[in-house]
């Protein structure tokens, strides 16, 4: 079975970390400060009513009173609920000379502090998790996962949580474990709609399939991947799809995969999962020659 070595440590899970309900919460906030903002004008014009007081152009003061009222506290409620920004090129650079070393992880730590202070800590422990597993920190990712309340996710968040712990589980090639997973987290896995977020479900139950040794149906969640997938997770489809050929001694599609994958490898980490799997091939090519006979190659 070649995916482990083929893929290395890290995995192709993707989440918004910008916050997967921001315009939810921004139409929320539109609509609660629109109505405060009606009062406020209205109450105005009452008190200034009951003071016989009339301000100067007062057809265009009460629109304007109105503007600055509502732009006041929108603006505020914003700030106070604001997620902090996750600090994707301080960790980048950090990654691209270090990779997921302990400054990466301390860097990442107080980006999750500040989450926890303006209550959106869910987001951010999820972040964690992936980062963590990904790394191949896989005891710290489990470790992360429990301590996230399930209760408190939203849908989304909790189709991240499941694509996590099985991704994890599969990294860990404990089958009877993966199996629980996906016997819990089926209906979350299986209903993904958001387009970023399904390629990499897909992508982790391909590799599923793969643990259990079902290979067509592994083959078939990949290709599902690339049709929604982006950037990295694509290297890691055709990664996989490689692996799934060398299984079956489809060498030609192999080596071809790989080459596709080398398309997508954008950064010294998924450059080394290429040159690995160069690797890979090149030795499968070799057994098979010694084996069968060049010409048969």
């Amino acid at each position: 079975m070649y995916l482990r070595n083929m893929l290395a440590i890290g995995g192709a899970m993707c989440y918004n970390k910008v916050g997967d309900v921001f315009m939810k919460r921004l139409c929320a906030v539109l609509l609660g400060t629109s109505i405060f903002s009606a009062l406020a004008t209205q109450l105005t014009i009452f008190i200034f009513g009951k003071l016989d007081f009339v301000p100067r152009g007062s057809a265009s003061f009460y629109p304007m009173l109105f503007a600055l009222t509502m732009t006041a506290a929108v603006l505020a409620v914003l700030n106070i609920g604001k997620e902090p920004r996750y600090p994707a090129v301080k960790l980048s650079r950090i990654a691209e000379r270090e990779g997921y070393s302990d400054r990466y992880f301390a860097e990442l730590r107080r980006w999750c502090e500040k989450c926890e202070k303006k209550k959106c800590g869910e987001t951010a422990a999820l972040v964690m998790s992936e980062t963590l597993a990904e790394s191949g920190r896989l005891n710290e990712a489990f470790a992360q996962l429990r301590g996230i309340k399930f209760s408190e996710l939203t849908r989304r968040q909790r189709q991240v949580y499941y694509n996590t712990w099985l991704y994890a589980a599969v990294l860990c090639e404990d089958i009877s474990a993966a199996d629980e997973i996906y016997r819990c987290g089926r209906g979350y896995l299986v209903s993904v709609t958001s387009r970023s977020l399904a390629a990499s479900v897909k992508h982790t139950l391909g590799c599923y399939r793969y643990l259990r040794g079902e290979l067509p149906a592994a083959e078939e969640q990949f290709f599902q991947s690339i049709e929604s997938a982006r950037g990295s997770i694509l290297c890691e489809d055709y990664l996989a799809l490689s692996a799934c050929y060398l299984d079956t001694e489809r060498l030609p599609q192999a080596k071809s995969a790989v080459e596709k994958a080398a398309e997508y490898a954008d950064g010294s980490r998924l450059e080394r999962k290429v040159a690995n799997a160069r690797e890979l091939v090149e030795q499968a090519y070799s057994q098979y020659i010694a084996e069968h006979g060049e010409r048969s190659a």
